[in-house]
């Protein structure tokens, strides 16, 4: 998974960070996938241009971005600072909200990757492989 700001000072690293992506999955981890790109702090209501880039973003990475945006909200900052998970510290806020959105997609996407990997061809016919725990 790949964070990054909806503003093109926050997405510049995007390339290198996919080409290092790439090299690592080529030399050391053929299994490497990558999740999507998620985009984090992004004020929905102060900035104009961060809703303009978002949708460009979306646009650019299709499929492979995530849904779930997660507004630059104070209720993190809290609960970070409190050490405690937001959906504990304020559980009717918004930000819980959005976390259980973000970790549900999470785990929608995990289960897609883990259901792609338990395939083979064979023959042309995709297979399920046994699960190798």
């Amino acid at each position: 998974m790949i964070p990054l700001e909806a503003a093109q000072w926050g997405a510049l690293g995007t390339q290198h960070v996919l080409k290092t992506y790439e090299h690592v999955r080529n030399q050391y981890h053929s299994n490497l996938k990558l999740l999507g790109f998620v985009v984090n702090r992004f004020k929905r209501r102060r900035r104009k241009y961060q809703a303009a880039y978002l949708k460009q973003l979306q646009e650019h990475f299709g499929s492979d971005a995530f849904e779930t945006v997660n507004p630059d909200l104070s209720t993190y900052e809290q609960a970070v600072t409190d050490r405690i998970p937001v959906n504990l510290h304020s559980p009717r806020s918004h930000a819980s909200h959005v976390a259980r959105e973000f970790f549900a997609e999470l785990e929608r996407r995990a289960e897609k990757l883990r259901a792609v990997r338990n395939v083979r061809r064979v023959g042309g016919i995709r297979e399920p492989v046994e699960s190798v725990a």
